[in-house]
Protein backbone atom coordinates (compact mmCIF):
# COMPACT_ATOMS: atom_id res chain seq x y z
CA UNK A 1 0.00 0.00 0.00
CA UNK A 2 1.29 3.46 -0.78
CA UNK A 3 2.04 5.50 2.31
CA UNK A 4 -0.52 8.25 2.85
CA UNK A 5 2.40 10.61 3.66
CA UNK A 6 3.93 10.15 0.23
CA UNK A 7 0.76 10.87 -1.70
CA UNK A 8 0.69 14.67 -1.48
CA UNK A 9 1.32 15.37 -5.14
CA UNK A 10 -0.98 12.61 -6.36
CA UNK A 11 -3.83 13.67 -4.11
CA UNK A 12 -3.37 17.30 -5.05
CA UNK A 13 -3.63 16.41 -8.72
CA UNK A 14 -6.68 14.26 -8.05
CA UNK A 15 -8.42 17.07 -6.16
CA UNK A 16 -9.68 18.50 -9.44
CA UNK A 17 -12.27 15.72 -9.32
CA UNK A 18 -15.10 17.24 -7.31
CA UNK A 19 -16.95 14.22 -6.02
CA UNK A 20 -20.66 14.77 -5.57
CA UNK A 21 -23.18 12.25 -4.23
CA UNK A 22 -20.47 9.55 -4.04
CA UNK A 23 -19.18 10.39 -7.50
CA UNK A 24 -18.26 13.08 -9.92
CA UNK A 25 -20.37 14.40 -12.84
CA UNK A 26 -17.95 12.68 -15.22
CA UNK A 27 -19.91 9.53 -15.93
CA UNK A 28 -17.55 8.06 -18.50
CA UNK A 29 -14.29 6.92 -16.96
CA UNK A 30 -11.72 4.71 -18.62
CA UNK A 31 -11.46 1.35 -16.88
CA UNK A 32 -7.99 0.41 -15.79
CA UNK A 33 -6.13 -1.96 -18.03
CA UNK A 34 -5.35 -4.82 -15.71
CA UNK A 35 -4.33 -7.34 -18.34
CA UNK A 36 -1.01 -9.03 -17.67
CA UNK A 37 1.91 -8.50 -20.00
CA UNK A 38 2.40 -11.42 -22.30
CA UNK A 39 5.85 -12.35 -21.09
CA UNK A 40 7.35 -15.62 -19.99
CA UNK A 41 6.22 -16.79 -16.57
CA UNK A 42 9.07 -16.67 -14.08
CA UNK A 43 9.86 -20.27 -13.21
CA UNK A 44 12.35 -21.25 -10.55
CA UNK A 45 13.81 -24.64 -11.28
CA UNK A 46 14.65 -26.98 -8.44
CA UNK A 47 13.68 -30.10 -6.62
CA UNK A 48 10.28 -28.69 -5.61
CA UNK A 49 9.09 -28.95 -9.21
CA UNK A 50 7.91 -32.36 -10.30
CA UNK A 51 8.99 -32.70 -13.93
CA UNK A 52 7.68 -36.23 -13.95
CA UNK A 53 4.26 -35.53 -12.44
CA UNK A 54 1.45 -37.24 -14.33
CA UNK A 55 -0.72 -35.24 -16.70
CA UNK A 56 -3.64 -35.48 -14.30
CA UNK A 57 -2.93 -33.95 -10.90
CA UNK A 58 -6.07 -35.36 -9.26
CA UNK A 59 -5.11 -37.30 -6.14
CA UNK A 60 -5.96 -37.63 -2.47
CA UNK A 61 -3.61 -34.72 -1.78
CA UNK A 62 -4.93 -32.45 -4.52
CA UNK A 63 -7.31 -29.63 -3.67
CA UNK A 64 -10.90 -30.86 -4.00
CA UNK A 65 -12.73 -28.86 -6.62
CA UNK A 66 -16.41 -28.95 -7.48
CA UNK A 67 -18.53 -26.79 -9.72
CA UNK A 68 -20.53 -24.16 -7.97
CA UNK A 69 -24.25 -23.82 -8.62
CA UNK A 70 -26.54 -20.95 -7.78
CA UNK A 71 -25.03 -17.83 -9.30
CA UNK A 72 -23.66 -19.63 -12.34
CA UNK A 73 -24.79 -22.68 -14.21
CA UNK A 74 -22.64 -25.58 -12.99
CA UNK A 75 -23.57 -27.57 -16.11
CA UNK A 76 -21.38 -25.37 -18.29
CA UNK A 77 -18.83 -27.43 -20.14
CA UNK A 78 -15.05 -26.82 -20.20
CA UNK A 79 -13.70 -24.25 -22.62
CA UNK A 80 -10.21 -24.14 -24.09
CA UNK A 81 -8.04 -21.04 -24.41
CA UNK A 82 -4.45 -20.62 -25.64
CA UNK A 83 -1.63 -20.22 -23.12
CA UNK A 84 0.16 -16.88 -23.45
CA UNK A 85 3.41 -18.40 -22.15
CA UNK A 86 4.65 -21.72 -20.80
CA UNK A 87 2.75 -22.32 -17.54
CA UNK A 88 3.49 -24.62 -14.62
CA UNK A 89 0.50 -26.57 -13.30
CA UNK A 90 -0.21 -26.16 -9.58
CA UNK A 91 -1.91 -28.55 -7.17
CA UNK A 92 -3.67 -25.69 -5.40
CA UNK A 93 -4.80 -22.27 -6.53
CA UNK A 94 -2.48 -19.54 -5.39
CA UNK A 95 0.56 -21.84 -5.34
CA UNK A 96 3.88 -20.51 -6.59
CA UNK A 97 5.24 -21.84 -9.88
CA UNK A 98 7.70 -24.04 -8.01
CA UNK A 99 5.41 -25.16 -5.17
CA UNK A 100 5.63 -28.85 -4.17
CA UNK A 101 3.72 -31.03 -6.62
CA UNK A 102 3.78 -28.47 -9.43
CA UNK A 103 4.30 -29.73 -12.96
CA UNK A 104 6.91 -27.90 -15.01
CA UNK A 105 5.50 -26.55 -18.30
CA UNK A 106 2.16 -28.29 -17.90
CA UNK A 107 1.03 -26.12 -20.82
CA UNK A 108 3.37 -24.81 -23.50
CA UNK A 109 3.04 -21.34 -24.99
CA UNK A 110 0.22 -21.41 -27.55
CA UNK A 111 -1.14 -24.75 -26.29
CA UNK A 112 -4.87 -24.86 -25.58
CA UNK A 113 -5.65 -24.87 -21.86
CA UNK A 114 -8.90 -26.79 -21.09
CA UNK A 115 -10.52 -24.65 -18.38
CA UNK A 116 -13.17 -26.46 -16.35
CA UNK A 117 -13.97 -23.63 -13.92
CA UNK A 118 -12.54 -20.44 -12.46
CA UNK A 119 -12.01 -19.15 -8.94
CA UNK A 120 -10.05 -16.39 -7.24
CA UNK A 121 -7.29 -15.77 -4.72
CA UNK A 122 -7.46 -12.20 -3.48
CA UNK A 123 -7.96 -10.10 -6.60
CA UNK A 124 -6.40 -12.71 -8.94
CA UNK A 125 -8.41 -15.17 -11.02
CA UNK A 126 -7.22 -18.79 -11.25
CA UNK A 127 -8.28 -21.44 -13.77
CA UNK A 128 -8.84 -25.10 -12.90
CA UNK A 129 -8.23 -27.40 -15.86
CA UNK A 130 -9.71 -30.73 -16.85
CA UNK A 131 -6.20 -32.16 -16.37
CA UNK A 132 -6.45 -31.38 -12.65
CA UNK A 133 -4.12 -28.38 -12.52
CA UNK A 134 -4.56 -24.83 -11.27
CA UNK A 135 -3.01 -22.09 -13.43
CA UNK A 136 -3.03 -18.28 -13.07
CA UNK A 137 -5.63 -16.86 -15.44
CA UNK A 138 -3.33 -13.94 -16.33
CA UNK A 139 -1.24 -16.40 -18.37
CA UNK A 140 -4.27 -17.72 -20.29
CA UNK A 141 -5.72 -15.77 -23.21
CA UNK A 142 -9.45 -15.84 -22.37
CA UNK A 143 -10.17 -12.49 -24.02
CA UNK A 144 -11.06 -10.74 -20.76
CA UNK A 145 -9.37 -9.57 -17.57
CA UNK A 146 -12.27 -10.90 -15.49
CA UNK A 147 -14.11 -14.21 -15.34
CA UNK A 148 -14.51 -15.67 -18.82
CA UNK A 149 -18.11 -15.75 -20.12
CA UNK A 150 -19.59 -19.24 -20.27
CA UNK A 151 -17.05 -20.76 -17.84
CA UNK A 152 -18.37 -22.10 -14.53
CA UNK A 153 -17.12 -20.95 -11.14
CA UNK A 154 -15.36 -23.47 -8.92
CA UNK A 155 -16.93 -24.46 -5.62
CA UNK A 156 -15.61 -26.73 -2.87
CA UNK A 157 -11.89 -26.19 -2.38
CA UNK A 158 -11.89 -23.68 -5.20
CA UNK A 159 -14.67 -21.58 -3.71
CA UNK A 160 -15.71 -18.74 -5.98
CA UNK A 161 -18.43 -16.17 -5.66
CA UNK A 162 -21.49 -17.84 -4.15
CA UNK A 163 -21.64 -19.67 -0.83
CA UNK A 164 -18.66 -20.39 1.36
CA UNK A 165 -15.95 -17.96 2.34
CA UNK A 166 -13.23 -16.02 0.59
CA UNK A 167 -9.97 -14.61 1.92
CA UNK A 168 -9.64 -11.14 3.38
CA UNK A 169 -7.74 -8.67 1.23
CA UNK A 170 -4.11 -8.72 2.47
CA UNK A 171 -4.27 -4.90 2.69
CA UNK A 172 -7.44 -4.94 4.77
CA UNK A 173 -5.82 -4.13 8.13
CA UNK A 174 -4.43 -0.78 6.99
CA UNK A 175 -7.51 0.15 4.97
CA UNK A 176 -9.80 -0.59 7.92
CA UNK A 177 -7.54 1.38 10.26
CA UNK A 178 -7.91 4.38 7.94
CA UNK A 179 -11.71 4.04 7.94
CA UNK A 180 -12.08 3.48 11.69
CA UNK A 181 -9.90 6.49 12.45
CA UNK A 182 -12.49 8.65 10.67
CA UNK A 183 -15.65 7.34 12.33
CA UNK A 184 -17.82 10.32 13.20
CA UNK A 185 -16.05 12.65 10.76
CA UNK A 186 -18.34 15.04 8.89
CA UNK A 187 -16.12 15.92 5.92
CA UNK A 188 -16.78 12.81 3.78
CA UNK A 189 -20.46 13.30 2.92
CA UNK A 190 -21.18 12.40 -0.74
CA UNK A 191 -17.63 11.13 -1.18
CA UNK A 192 -18.02 7.39 -0.60
CA UNK A 193 -15.93 6.26 -3.59
CA UNK A 194 -13.11 8.64 -2.70
CA UNK A 195 -13.28 7.42 0.91
CA UNK A 196 -12.75 3.78 -0.13
CA UNK A 197 -9.96 4.71 -2.53
CA UNK A 198 -8.16 6.81 0.07
CA UNK A 199 -8.36 3.88 2.48
CA UNK A 200 -6.08 2.07 0.03
CA UNK A 201 -3.77 5.05 -0.38
CA UNK A 202 -5.01 6.19 -3.78
CA UNK A 203 -7.62 8.40 -5.44
CA UNK A 204 -9.10 9.28 -8.82
CA UNK A 205 -9.51 5.63 -9.87
CA UNK A 206 -13.24 5.74 -10.58
CA UNK A 207 -15.57 8.66 -11.19
CA UNK A 208 -18.23 7.34 -8.82
CA UNK A 209 -19.35 4.32 -6.82
CA UNK A 210 -21.66 3.40 -9.70
CA UNK A 211 -18.95 3.42 -12.37
CA UNK A 212 -16.78 1.38 -10.00
CA UNK A 213 -19.59 -1.16 -9.58
CA UNK A 214 -20.28 -1.36 -13.32
CA UNK A 215 -16.58 -1.89 -14.06
CA UNK A 216 -16.37 -4.73 -11.52
CA UNK A 217 -19.63 -6.23 -12.79
CA UNK A 218 -18.54 -6.15 -16.43
CA UNK A 219 -15.36 -7.99 -15.44
CA UNK A 220 -17.38 -10.70 -13.65
CA UNK A 221 -16.00 -9.83 -10.22
CA UNK A 222 -19.20 -9.08 -8.27
CA UNK A 223 -20.09 -11.64 -5.54
CA UNK A 224 -23.58 -11.70 -4.08
CA UNK A 225 -24.11 -14.86 -2.05
CA UNK A 226 -21.25 -14.76 0.45
CA UNK A 227 -20.07 -12.64 3.36
CA UNK A 228 -17.84 -9.84 2.02
CA UNK A 229 -14.27 -10.42 3.25
CA UNK A 230 -12.52 -7.64 5.14
CA UNK A 231 -11.06 -5.00 2.86
CA UNK A 232 -13.50 -5.45 0.00
CA UNK A 233 -15.82 -2.89 -1.57
CA UNK A 234 -19.57 -3.42 -1.08
CA UNK A 235 -21.95 -1.75 -3.51
CA UNK A 236 -25.47 -0.32 -3.38
CA UNK A 237 -27.97 1.45 -5.59
CA UNK A 238 -28.87 4.95 -4.41
CA UNK A 239 -31.41 7.67 -5.02
CA UNK A 240 -28.89 9.32 -7.33
CA UNK A 241 -27.07 8.03 -10.39
CA UNK A 242 -23.79 7.92 -8.48
CA UNK A 243 -24.52 4.75 -6.48
CA UNK A 244 -22.96 4.02 -3.09
CA UNK A 245 -19.99 2.00 -1.83
CA UNK A 246 -18.82 0.95 1.63
CA UNK A 247 -15.64 -0.67 2.95
CA UNK A 248 -16.18 -4.13 4.43
CA UNK A 249 -14.45 -4.69 7.77
CA UNK A 250 -15.47 -8.37 7.86
CA UNK A 251 -18.09 -10.23 9.91
CA UNK A 252 -20.96 -8.67 7.92
CA UNK A 253 -19.93 -5.17 8.96
CA UNK A 254 -18.86 -2.18 6.89
CA UNK A 255 -17.87 1.45 7.29
CA UNK A 256 -19.68 4.04 5.22
CA UNK A 257 -19.91 7.76 4.61
CA UNK A 258 -22.85 10.12 5.00
CA UNK A 259 -23.41 13.23 7.06
CA UNK A 260 -21.02 11.34 9.36
CA UNK A 261 -18.72 8.37 8.78
CA UNK A 262 -20.46 5.43 10.46
CA UNK A 263 -20.37 1.65 10.85
CA UNK A 264 -23.22 -0.46 9.42
CA UNK A 265 -23.68 -3.92 10.94
CA UNK A 266 -26.67 -4.97 8.82
CA UNK A 267 -25.87 -3.75 5.30
CA UNK A 268 -26.54 -7.11 3.61
CA UNK A 269 -30.19 -6.85 4.68
CA UNK A 270 -30.69 -3.66 2.68
CA UNK A 271 -32.88 -3.94 -0.40
CA UNK A 272 -30.44 -1.81 -2.39
CA UNK A 273 -27.42 -4.06 -1.70
CA UNK A 274 -25.76 -5.20 -4.95
CA UNK A 275 -22.80 -7.31 -3.83
CA UNK A 276 -19.08 -7.03 -3.18
CA UNK A 277 -15.75 -7.16 -5.02
CA UNK A 278 -12.06 -7.14 -4.24
CA UNK A 279 -10.48 -3.79 -5.04
CA UNK A 280 -7.75 -3.89 -7.72
CA UNK A 281 -4.38 -5.17 -6.54
CA UNK A 282 -2.58 -2.02 -7.76
CA UNK A 283 -4.54 0.38 -5.56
Amino acid sequence: MKSIKTMGAALAAASVLTLTACGSPAENTAAENTSAAESTEIIISGENISDTAPGNAASDEAEEVTLEGGELNSAMGPKSFPAKVAINGRKKKGDAANAPGSKFDAYKAGQMVPVKCQSSVGSEIWDYTTDGWWVPDKYVKTGTDGYAPGVARCGGGGGGGGGGSSADDPRAKEAIAFARARLGATDWNNQCELFVERAFGTSGRQASAWTHYQWQKNAGRIHTGSVPPAGTAVFFRSNSKWGHVMLSIGDNKAISTGPKVYQDNHFRNRSDYLGWAYVPSDW
